[in-house]
């Protein structure tokens, strides 16, 4: 039934705005998907609004639960930078 949702397009989804994490710091994100998401991106972005925006996810750690997805960046260059989530 999942490959059904998926083809046909009506899975839940989930997309957050940019949120700024610091340098080996964390943020959770509220989903609302009411189950654990079996899929989840992660971009990473200098700019609060996306710009130049970069698949993240072997640079961060992704712990999900069925209400939240908490992302903790493993970059540490002292640089703090803007995250999105996506999932489903």
């Amino acid at each position: 039934m999942v490959l059904e949702h998926l083809r046909m397009g009506t899975r839940d989804q989930f997309e957050s705005g940019w949120v700024q994490i610091a340098d080996t710091g964390s943020s959770s994100f509220t989903h609302g998907l009411e189950e654990v998401p079996w899929v989840v991106d992660v971009l990473r972005s200098p700019t609060n609004d996306g710009k130049a925006a970069m698949d993240s996810n072997s640079d961060v750690t992704i712990a999900k639960t069925d209400t939240t997805i908490t992302v903790t960046s493993n970059v540490s260059d002292g640089v703090a930078y803007y995250f999105k989530v996506r999932a489903m």
